[in-house]
């Protein structure tokens, strides 16, 4: 008789301990979703001038950086579901498409791909940069210097007499938005001894990167 009892309680504590351990795990969460995916400026101030929120559609993320940006080291802004973790964390190089995996309380995982592609302009350059100009009245030149505007590279050539110092120009710049908005701007007087990287942001979102190069004659 007691050992009939002895094993009885010995059951019923087995299966009291199987019990708990089953409502343990029902009390974990499995929630495992990307609920956000950004690249902000304020936490990336030399690579991307506006803060980019990503497009999620299911496990794919999108995100449209501006033409020519550096994207790779970029510090991404990540909100996952609560209690979930995320890898890899820091800073990253989205040259290619990168797989983010997202780990629920539970132990759970799900994979997301996140991609960045280039918004640039659907316009060629001569479309939207009408001209670009060192103005005599305002640089030591002899005369105005008109830009060489080349389409498919996104470059704009200025040719200043040898000699000509380049430290301190100041650049006029004339352009047509995409709704046919002209505009016409000074820019600040910079340093063109290594070129210059000038953006324009068109009214649909897209951008274009322009560079300045100076050649000598």
């Amino acid at each position: 008789m007691k050992k009939w009892m002895y094993i009885f309680i010995v059951l019923c504590v087995g299966l009291a301990c199987s019990s708990d351990d089953s409502n343990t795990k029902a009390r974990l969460s499995d929630s495992k979703e990307i609920i956000s995916f950004q690249f902000l400026a304020a936490e990336n101030p030399s690579t991307i001038p506006i803060d980019i929120e990503g497009t999620i559609n299911e496990d794919e993320i999108t995100l449209l950086v501006p033409h020519r940006a550096m994207v790779s080291f970029i510090f991404p802004s990540i909100e996952v579901s609560d209690r979930a973790s995320y890898s890899p964390q820091g800073p990253q190089d989205f040259n290619a498409p990168l797989t983010y995996t997202v780990t629920a309380e539970d132990g759970s995982t799900a994979d997301y791909t996140v991609t960045v592609e280039e918004n640039r302009s659907a316009r060629p350059l001569s479309e939207i940069v009408n001209y670009f100009r060192f103005l005599a009245e305002e640089n030591p030149v002899d005369t105005d210097i008109e830009g060489t505007i080349i389409d498919g590279e996104d470059k704009i050539i200025m040719t200043v007499p040898i000699g000509t110092p380049v430290t301190n120009l100041i650049a006029r710049i004339g352009t047509t938005d995409i709704d046919g908005t002209v505009g016409d701007f000074a820019l600040p007087a910079s340093d063109y001894t290594n070129g210059q990287v000038f953006g324009f942001f068109e009214q649909d979102g897209t951008s274009i990167f322009i560079i300045i190069e100076i050649e000598f004659e």
